[in-house]
């Protein structure tokens, strides 16, 4: 909590300093924040309209001191993403952007760069050093579900085509659970029908 606390002074602290947020506007902001059910502050000034996204990105560079990076406006590797169980980067808020030309350094957009867990969690699946950036904790978790809500739609449009009559939904099944378990679920519910 103390760090939740420390990250919310100095985010408001230097949105001040940046011009984009009224200084007299802060205790308010820090308590209607408190208030609210949102647990991130970035997100939460974002979603209020009070900070606009880019300013908030530049503030999140300040504080972390690394560079910040669009997430929205990039491809990733479907390879780099593989290195990774879903589960630990969505967990994490951390998405693989590329490996250097040199192939010993990765470089990976977080939410939170400085989390202590982050690089041994990265460090079980890849043994490049990692140079961190940072980007938005929701733009981060919206590129991972989209890369893997497009790989398992080609995942699926690959097992079968149009002309193919002895698909079996059972081999579907075991694809789509290795896949995305989130979609187990849904698949065991329209089997009860």
């Amino acid at each position: 909590m103390a760090h939740h606390e420390s990250f919310v002074k100095a985010i408001a602290e230097i949105l001040v300093k940046q011009g984009s947020l009224p200084q007299k506007e802060v205790a308010p902001i820090i308590r209607e924040f408190r208030a609210s059910e949102k647990e991130r502050f970035d997100q939460f000034l974002i979603d209020e309209g009070l900070v606009d996204e880019a300013a908030m990105l530049r503030a999140l560079s300040t504080y972390y001191k690394v560079p910040s990076f669009e997430v929205p406006s990039h491809l990733f590797k479907h390879e780099l993403l593989r290195m990774f169980p879903k589960e630990i980067m969505t967990a994490y808020a951390f998405i693989p952007l590329e490996v250097g030309d040199d192939e010993s350094i990765m470089t990976v957009v977080a939410a939170d760069p400085k989390n202590e867990e982050l690089l041994p969690i990265i460090g079980k699946s890849v043994s490049y050093d990692i140079r961190f950036l940072v980007g938005h904790y929701v733009e981060i978790q919206d590129a991972i579900e989209e890369f893997y809500d497009k790989a398992l739609t080609q995942v699926r449009s690959s097992m079968f085509s149009e002309d193919d009559e002895d698909f079996d939904l059972d081999d579907e099944r075991d694809v789509i659970i290795y896949e995305d378990t989130d979609d187990q679920d849904s698949s065991d519910d329209q089997d009860d029908e």
